[in-house]
């Protein structure tokens, strides 16, 4: 509706532009968020005179308005920082998934630290030798270490090497697929200290990967052809030093 005074599209019972009574005014429409708050009667209008009461708005009272938005807003971003910080801190104190395994595993070749390399392998794998007493720890550590061993001297780039390496294509295995590894899994090492319904591997990856290694001798390239198997057991990721035979691994 039109103010009969100004002429301008106003509503409410006064002109919110030059604060006459409106003569066609029926019902109080829903503020907007955008509207002043009037002091005097507490309905938020347009403009600068309050449609229900006519009084005219102060400076002071919608500079209070838009500090109080602002503080909503600041409510609403903090809140919504606080959470992505949170996932962002879990990722990193998870390893990164197994992205941050296969780093790791890399890094442990690379500064030849058994101790890292051991804590990448799959926990029903150490549980057996525990358990079967057939290794200790400080065994099962120099065990990892000749492993290393194995991968400089299949690199032959001398010491102190820098290891690069790209994911060139990875499989995702089914849930059927999973559980044949499962089986599989169970069946080498895992049934020896773990129930059948106890022993679960929640996800897995086939990752084909390009590594270029450099050292003091030179430098060498090489490819995975069949792939370094991953795989999540108790919600970590593990790695498997060994070829695991299956119908799509």
């Amino acid at each position: 509706m039109f103010c009969q005074k100004c002429g301008k599209e106003t509503d409410g019972k006064f002109c919110a532009y030059c604060g006459s009574k409106n003569l066609f005014y029926e019902e109080e429409k829903k503020p907007d968020v955008n509207m002043t708050l009037c002091n005097s009667c507490g309905v938020s209008s347009e403009g600068e005179y309050c449609k229900n009461c006519g009084k005219k708005f102060s400076t002071a009272v919608k500079e209070d308005l838009e500090k109080s938005s602002k503080k909503n807003e600041k409510r609403i971003i903090v809140p919504i920082l606080i959470i992505v910080t949170v996932i962002v801190a879990v990722v990193m104190i998870s390893g990164g998934g197994y992205k941050g395994t296969l780093k790791k595993y890399f890094k442990a070749i690379e500064n030849k630290n058994a101790e890292q390399m051991l804590s990448l392998a799959p926990e029903y794998w150490k549980d057996y030798q525990y358990a079967d007493g057939t290794w200790t720890e400080e065994e099962l550590i120099e065990e990892m270490y000749e492993y290393i061993e194995e991968q400089y001297d299949k690199y032959d780039c001398g010491e102190n090497i820098k290891i690069e390496y790209e994911i060139t294509d990875e499989y995702i295995p089914t849930r059927e697929e999973l559980e044949e590894l499962e089986d599989i899994m169970y069946g080498w090492y895992a049934y020896y200290v773990y129930d059948r319904e106890d022993f679960k591997i929640t996800d897995a990856r086939l990752l084909y990967i390009d590594v270029h290694v450099e050292g003091e001798k030179g430098e060498a390239d090489l490819h995975y052809p069949r792939g370094i198997l991953v795989f999540k057991e108790k919600g970590k990721w593990k790695i498997t030093f060994g070829y695991i035979k299956t119908s799509w691994c």
